[in-house]
């Protein structure tokens, strides 16, 4: 439904596809930042939380499934209430124009290839780069999750000990 939406608001399937894994993106950030802080509430602004939310194998809430429909309707409702507002080929969203000539940094293959990538290499480096920060903060409290359960301590001496769980978390 997200990327219904995004298709609807531009005119090219890259553009799209960015806007919607974007959106993506930051409700899975949401999720990761909800799970491992103190604001367990910020957990509840993501719809990938929603479905963990519902614990379909023990303690099952099934009415959490309302809030994630009715997203999906109301996202796949704004798809179609857009799709009767534009243009077809066009989008909401106005596309820039580029120049009627190149400049003269831009007029060889590999200044092209440059062009061509630049926003996606920059935006992948980033997005790996929030991931990188956003799973290291979450290292330092892995060995902590050790700490109440006997049983996993146990498992864990078993394997080599608790002195490289972080490195273990990383491997895995």
């Amino acid at each position: 439904a997200i990327g219904a939406v995004a298709a609807q608001l531009t005119s090219r399937a890259g553009t799209a596809r960015a806007l919607a894994l974007s959106v993506l993106g930051l409700a899975f950030l949401l999720r990761i930042a909800g799970d491992v802080s103190t604001f367990k509430w910020l957990s509840w602004l993501s719809p990938l939380a929603w479905v963990a939310q519902i614990r379909p194998f023990a303690n099952e809430r099934w009415l959490i499934f309302v809030p994630v429909v009715g997203l999906v309707f109301v996202l796949t409702a704004t798809a179609f209430l857009l799709l009767s507002r534009r243009d077809l080929g066009g989008g909401l969203l106005p596309t820039r124009p580029g120049p009627a000539t190149a400049s003269p940094g831009f007029r060889s293959p590999i200044a092209l290839a440059w062009r061509l990538h630049r926003d996606l290499l920059i935006g992948w480096t980033a997005s790996f780069a929030v991931l990188g920060a956003a799973i290291g903060g979450v290292a330092a409290s892995v060995g902590d999750l050790l700490k109440d359960s006997p049983q996993v301590q146990d498992i864990i001496a078993r394997l080599g000990g608790s002195a490289g769980i972080i490195d273990a978390y990383f491997a895995g």
